[in-house]
C-alpha cells in the first residue's frame, strides 16, 4: 500500500498583461501541468490453493490542474494561452480559477478529473517436470468506472470545463505461457 501526497509549483515563459511585457516571473509562478497532488495505490495477491493464484491492484489519483484561458490571444503576444482578468474577460461567464493580486485567473487553477482504477487478475498453473504452464484471465477497469479525461480550459471552447473524452472502459485478456 502506498500513498503519496505531493505539490509541484514552477515558473513559466511571462505573460504579457495588456499589451505590457511583462518581466517578473513570479506573475507566473504557480501548479505544475503535473502536479498530482494525492495517489494512493495498493494491491493484493492470494495462492488459495495449489497453482491457482488471484491478484487485484487499486489506484486512485486525484487529477491534475487544468489552465483556465481565455482561448484567443488577447494581449496579441503570439500564444493562445492567456489567462482571464476579472473585469476584462468575465462578462459572458466567471472565472472559475481564484485570481491573483492583478485580478488574472491564477496558473493551473482548476481541479482536473480524478482516476479510480481496479484491475484484476486470476492464473492456474500446472508444473510439469520442468515446465511449467499457465492460464491466466486480466481485467482491467474492472468495476467499469468511467474515468474522464481532463476537460479544456480555454473558455471560448463550447466544451469548456465539459469531460469530451473518457479511459477505456473493463477490457480483459486470456492468456496462456509455456516456460521451459
Amino acid at each position: 500500500m502506498s500513498y503519496t501526497l505531493s505539490h509541484c509549483n514552477d515558473v513559466v515563459a511571462p505573460l504579457a498583461v495588456l499589451g505590457a511585457s511583462d518581466t517578473d516571473p513570479r506573475l507566473d509562478y504557480g501548479r505544475c501541468a503535473r502536479d498530482n497532488r494525492h495517489a494512493f495505490a495498493t494491491s493484493a495477491n492470494v495462492q488459495p490453493w495449489k497453482g491457482l493464484g488471484a491478484s487485484m491492484v487499486f489506484r486512485r489519483y486525484s487529477g491534475y490542474p487544468i489552465n483556465e484561458t481565455t482561448g484567443v490571444d488577447t494581449n496579441q503576444d503570439g500564444t493562445n494561452n492567456d489567462r482571464p482578468i476579472k473585469g476584462v474577460n468575465d462578462t459572458a461567464i466567471p472565472i472559475r480559477s481564484a485570481v491573483d493580486s492583478r485580478g488574472m485567473a491564477i496558473r493551473n487553477g482548476l481541479q482536473g478529473e480524478a482516476k479510480l482504477i481496479l484491475d484484476g487478475r486470476v492464473q492456474y498453473l500446472w508444473r510439469i517436470q520442468r515446465y511449467q504452464a499457465g492460464l491466466l484471465l486480466e481485467i482491467y477497469n474492472l468495476t467499469n468506472h468511467v474515468n474522464f479525461g481532463d476537460p479544456t480550459g480555454a473558455r471560448n471552447s463550447a466544451n469548456f470545463m465539459i469531460p469530451v473524452v473518457a479511459d477505456d472502459p473493463r477490457t480483459a485478456q486470456l492468456g496462456f505461457r509455456f516456460t521451459f
